[in-house]
């Protein structure tokens, strides 16, 4: 390996690192991890699946632009700048109608808050006596 390489991939592994460090890239990951009581591990899964993918991808425009030359990556460039703002509303509403249908979903079966298939706690269900039971 020449002096060159050498640097240029302790470069690379640098930039790399600091590019975790964007919120951009983790914050989200967090907040869903949050959001759906994910374990550690299951995060670190994740988030390194989606981390490979983001590497990959950008290695092959890489070695794309080394093979056909800059011109055909610039053109790559100027076009997926002008639909890649589409592209992320309709990944967003994809994914929006996907959690819109799951909670449809889950609501056409009932609700089940007090431990009683009931509609609400609390109240005489109309046989005779009275649930009193909080909310879970």
């Amino acid at each position: 390996m020449s002096e060159l390489t050498g640097v240029l991939a302790l470069a690379a592994m640098g930039v790399g690192a600091l590019h975790t460090l964007a919120p951009d890239h983790w914050v989200p990951f967090a907040a869903l991890a949050r959001a759906r009581g994910w374990s550690r591990g299951r995060t670190a899964r994740i988030t390194a699946a989606c981390g490979f993918g983001h590497v990959t991808v950008s290695v092959l425009l890489g070695v794309l632009a080394l093979v056909f030359g800059l011109e055909v990556l610039r053109l790559v460039g100027q076009r997926m700048e002008a639909i890649a703002g589409l592209l992320l509303i309709g990944f967003g509403l994809a994914y929006g109608l996907v959690g819109l249908r799951r909670a449809i979903r889950s609501h056409a079966h009932g609700h089940d808050h007090c431990g009683h298939d009931h509609d609400h706690c609390g109240h005489d269900h109309g046989h005779g006596h009275h649930h009193d039971h909080a909310h879970r």
